[in-house]
């Protein structure tokens, strides 16, 4: 499966800023890995609201809240992941458009 990423806005806020959607989804090999989420209708991300993750097969996932932003790019570190596992991240935050 190739990697894809969708991202939408979902609402404009009075200030001006948006709350923005943006999922990643890709093959990952086993162990710990690193997952980046690209917001692109953010051009900086002020405030994380949300973040999910989901598998295909199903897996348990141990997934450290920890995270790094830079400008509108959010990682994270996912432990204990199953070989060849659909991994797909979805983001939900709030920033300037």
């Amino acid at each position: 499966m190739p990697n894809f990423t969708t991202h939408s806005v979902v609402a404009e806020l009075k200030d001006g800023r948006v709350m923005a959607k943006s999922t990643y989804t890709e093959v990952k090999s086993s162990g710990t890995v690193a997952v980046t989420v690209v917001v692109p209708d953010l051009r900086e991300v002020e405030t994380l609201i949300s973040v999910k993750f989901s598998t295909n097969p199903d897996t348990s996932i141990y997934h450290d809240m920890d995270h790094k932003i830079t400008g509108n790019v959010v990682g994270f570190t996912v432990y204990t992941i199953a070989a060849s596992t659909t991994l797909t991240s979805e983001v939900i935050a709030i920033g300037p458009p």
